[in-house]
C-alpha cells in the first residue's frame, strides 16, 4: 500500500466511508496482482536461461533449440 493510501486509511478507519476503504484494499490487491505477475515472468526467464546455459554445457543442440524457443516467447511479457 503506499503511503498516500495509508494516510487515506488512517485518516477513515473511525466512521470512514466502507465502500473508500473496500476500494483502497482493492486497488492493493490488484497492484499485488500484477507485482506478482512479473516475477513469475522474471523467474521464468531466469530459469530458462539457465536450461539454455545447462544444454550448452552438455552439448544438447535441441535442448538448447527449446529453450531458446521458449525465451522468445516469453521475451514480450518482461517489462
Amino acid at each position: 500500500m503506499s503511503l498516500a493510501d495509508m494516510r487515506v486509511y488512517l485518516r477513515h478507519l473511525d466512521g470512514g466511508d466502507p465502500a473508500e476503504q473496500r476500494d483502497l484494499f482493492a486497488r492493493d490487491v490488484e497492484r499485488l496482482d500484477a507485482e506478482i505477475e512479473r516475477l513469475r515472468v522474471r523467474r521464468d526467464y531466469l530459469r530458462l536461461k539457465a536450461e539454455l546455459w545447462d544444454a550448452r554445457d552438455r552439448g544438447d543442440a535441441a535442448a538448447e533449440e527449446r529453450a531458446v524457443d521458449e525465451i522468445r516467447g516469453l521475451l514480450p511479457r518482461l517489462k
